[in-house]
């Protein structure tokens, strides 16, 4: 409903989709929808995650060679 306001339609084309509801009432989705926007699914983890790692080898600092 809101995204139908959000689109460019009247308050009336939106209460001829829902007419249980009243023009107050889809007036106040509208606020609701400003208020309280949707935050949608988190992401999902790249499919490279799913594999195990290609080393699990730790290295210590003094392991590395030196800079020069």
């Amino acid at each position: 409903m809101a995204d139908m306001l959000a689109n460019g339609d009247t308050a009336e084309a939106v209460h001829a989709a829902y007419p249980q509801l009243g023009l107050k009432q889809i007036e106040l989705a509208a606020d609701y929808a400003l208020a309280y926007p949707r935050r949608g699914r988190p992401p999902t983890k790249p499919a490279w995650r799913a594999s195990p790692a290609k080393s699990s080898r730790t290295i210590r600092l003094g392991d590395l060679p030196a800079a020069s």
